[in-house]
């Protein structure tokens, strides 16, 4: 059982000089940062952090701007080998869909029919999926209806639509920017039983510009109380409990 900060999303790869960061990471308190993958080549990383390092727990995936670009059958060998390795992650992610950086109508489609691969794995693995969705909300949002693992929306700044998100009961994982960014306070309407809180390492720095790392997700219990009117010891109490049940099983 955890009791310290969590990062639920995080790129420690990006950032270089990993024994460094961890020991700024413990020394803040934090207890467990999950380390994405994005690809095959960081996948790889991320497993032998996690191995190394008693604090990161490793998601494999393949983001959909990587994937967007990848030769079909690498894609396919992938799935494979994330499902070899199930017993040594926590987690499928990142995955999802990102209209953003790619426009083309035929890749997608492509994300969208991979990112149903992906719904099929976490279910047979019994693995929670972690989702990127950038201007792609709404569709995302209705392929995850299709799921029966549990879902993490990671970063979800859509206020737009944040309510039928909500309504599905995905776990919101709320980024450390909603310290900085009064753009996104709208996430702080996530109820207390869904939310996790997550950096988005190095992106998102909720105090300075990409040199963001997992203990700052401290700032977003800080953002997250003064939002609520709620003390920090109580918000994290509840990240902490929400963590816990979602992997209690896993």
């Amino acid at each position: 059982m955890k009791t310290g900060y969590i990062d639920a999303h995080c790129h420690i790869f990006f950032i270089g000089d990993v024994n460094r960061v961890i020991e700024r990471c413990i020394e803040k308190g934090l207890s467990l940062a999950i380390e994405t993958g994005i690809n095959p080549k960081t996948n790889r990383i991320v497993l032998k952090e996690s191995e190394k390092y008693p604090v990161i727990k490793a998601a494999l995936g393949f983001h959909p701007t990587d994937l967007s670009r990848s030769n079909e059958l690498k894609i396919y060998e992938e799935i494979n080998f994330i499902e070899r390795n199930a017993n040594k992650i926590i987690a499928i992610g990142e995955v999802g869909l990102d209209y953003y950086w790619i426009k083309e109508k035929e890749l997608k489609e492509k994300q969208k029919r991979f990112l149903y691969e992906f719904i099929e794995l976490a279910d047979r693995i019994n693995k929670p999926l972690i989702i990127h969705s950038r201007n792609a909300e709404e569709e995302c949002l209705e392929i995850l209806s299709t799921s029966s693992t549990d879902v993490i929306l990671h970063s979800f700044l859509c206020e737009k639509i944040f309510k039928k998100a909500l309504s599905y009961d995905f776990y919101i994982s709320i980024p450390s920017i909603i310290y900085k960014d009064k753009r996104y306070s709208f996430l702080a309407k996530t109820p207390m039983e869904r939310i996790l809180t997550e950096t988005d390492s190095p992106f998102l720095d909720p105090i300075g510009f990409r040199k963001n790392e997992p203990w700052k997700v401290i700032y977003c219990i800080k953002a997250l109380s003064n939002l609520k009117k709620i003390e920090e010891e109580e918000i994290l109490k509840h990240v902490v409990n929400n963590f816990n049940r979602l992997f209690k099983t896993r």
